[in-house]
């Protein structure tokens, strides 16, 4: 929650985008009874959410990797970054292919978390991320790995010095959140301090062009 002039606390208002509308009524629902949440709206995604988005301006944005198609869920998260800077995306999927994956990164995704996640899980996201925390969901850290161990070599043939290198300690870091790691398991890993944690996250995804 967040307090605003005059001192009451406000709620993290959510705006949820499913093209099902059985699951939008479903985490409607869900959402409603959560303290601290306020759900703002709902949209079957595409240039309908984006006009939503534009209305209501939410805190916390929810949407499914396959709320509509490809270019259009992509000018969402364009608008997004553009217009409403302080908004943020959490992505659900069902999936683990590499161009939903990717799709979190050009959307500029704070979350990206299965659609079986629990309740608990979900709602502790919301507030993690309304609080400036990125979260990525170890099978999308494992195919960043992946690609970055591939661009990696292809950068040590022609450019070994090039300024986009992930950092020894940010690929211990990348790699612990493959593992499952939470920043406060991975900060005792490493011997390091939970905001640190935090910080190598942020310079991860500054280096992933996680919001082009």
């Amino acid at each position: 929650v967040r307090s605003d002039s005059g001192g009451l606390m406000q709620s993290i208002r959510v705006l949820v985008v499913h093209r099902k509308e059985l699951v939008r009524e479903g985490l409607s629902r869900i959402l409603a009874d959560q303290p601290g949440i306020e759900l703002v709206g709902t949209s079957c995604g595409g240039r309908d959410g984006i006009q939503i988005m534009q209305q209501l301006e939410p805190d916390i944005v929810i949407a499914h990797t396959d709320v509509a198609d490809f270019d259009l869920t992509v000018e969402a998260g364009q608008y997004i970054g553009e217009k409403l800077p302080n908004t943020r995306i959490i992505l659900l999927t069902d999936s683990t292919e590499e161009r939903s994956l990717f799709l979190a990164l050009k959307l500029g995704a704070c979350a990206y978390l299965s659609d079986d996640i629990s309740v608990d899980k979900l709602t502790a996201s919301i507030r993690r991320i309304y609080e400036g925390e990125v979260i990525i969901s170890p099978p999308l850290a494992r195919r960043l790995l992946q690609e970055f161990s591939m661009r990696q070599d292809v950068k040590r043939k022609s450019y070994p010095k090039d300024h986009t290198d992930l950092t020894k300690r940010e690929i211990e870091v990348l790699n612990l959140v493959a593992e499952g790691r939470t920043n406060r398991e991975i900060a005792d890993a490493l011997f390091i301090t939970e905001n640190t944690a935090k910080v190598h996250m942020r310079s991860i995804m500054d280096k992933l062009h996680v919001r082009n």
